[in-house]
Formats: C-alpha cells, structure tokens, sequence
C-alpha cells in the first residue's frame, strides 16, 4: 500500500541526494514535517528543505476498478533561503528572486528522473503525458517558528494506488 507518510521520506531522500542548485550552497538540511518536527532547528540555518503534505489544499480519493483507489494528493517543498520582512520589496525577497530560478531548475532536474518516488506513488506531476506539468511553484515569504523565510514553495502532485477490501454483494 502506498501512503503519503512513505511518499515524504523518499522526497526527503531524493532531494538530500540531489546535491545543489547550480552555483549554490548544498541545502543544510532536507526535512519531512510533521515527521521531523522534533529536530528541525528553530532557527533554520539557509538554505533547507522542508516538505511536507500539502495542507488546505483539496485532495481526491477516486474508485478504479478491481478494488483499486487511486489517492491524488499534493507534497509542498519549501526551499527557504534568506530571512526578510513580511514587506515587499526587502533583503529576503531579492535573495529569493535572485536565487530562485536556479532552485526551480535544481527541483526539476532532481524531481524529474524520481516520478515514482522511489516506488511510493504511481507517478508524480499532473499526468505521465509529455507536456504535462510536473509541479507549480511560487516565490514569497513564509512563516516559521515566528521568523519570515522567503524562498521557493513548490505543489507537486502525487498519485498513489491503493487495494481496497470490496465487500460481497
């Protein structure tokens, strides 16, 4: 059985394994929350990693066929960078904007070889068809342990298959 639980700690391992974005420092860590909210360092030393399921957002449970489910959901991946205001424009911004596009390339190039996430989902992205979209990202500001982080949140869907017990009848 596939879970979202399994699905985190192999993102986790696949973006540890996946070295840095080009003309960066390495990620001083690579986290999966709620999993390891106990030795996340409050204060964060940048840039890290924080992935977690994607919360309030919408997710599916669809019936296939021969008691199969099919279980679309969303994992989040923060790669936080710099420390800032919730103002707009300051420091943490311009080093987020700075960064960013060699962050998305670096998740792309990471994320794209790993779809299955080493066999804890059936696929990821939005659809195995060429041009379908593998993940969406943002760059903003986000809050943890009460301190601002800006940086780059990316969406990327999960699609894990389940057996399920049919009842008789």
């Amino acid at each position: 059985m596939q879970t979202i639980p399994d699905a985190l700690v192999q993102l986790k391992a696949i973006l540890a394994a996946g070295g840095s974005p080009t003309g960066q420092s390495a990620p001083s860590g690579v986290y999966v929350f709620p999993t390891d909210y106990g030795t996340i360092d409050g204060s964060l030393t940048l840039p890290v990693v924080i992935c977690s399921e994607f919360v309030g957002q919408e997710n599916q449970i669809v019936r296939k066929a021969a008691g199969l489910a099919r279980h679309d959901w969303q994992a989040e991946i923060l790669y936080l960078v710099s420390r800032g205001e919730n103002a707009y424009p300051n420091q943490g911004a311009a080093d987020a904007e700075a960064l960013h596009t060699g962050i998305v390339a670096w998740l792309r190039d990471t994320l794209f070889p790993e779809m299955t996430l080493n066999g804890t989902a059936e696929r990821t992205g939005e659809g195995g068809a060429a041009g379908s979209v593998l993940f969406r990202y943002v760059v903003d500001h986000y809050q943890w342990n009460r301190t601002i982080y800006w940086g780059v949140r990316a969406a990327l869907p999960v699609m894990q298959i389940s057996r399920v017990t049919m009842a008789a009848g």
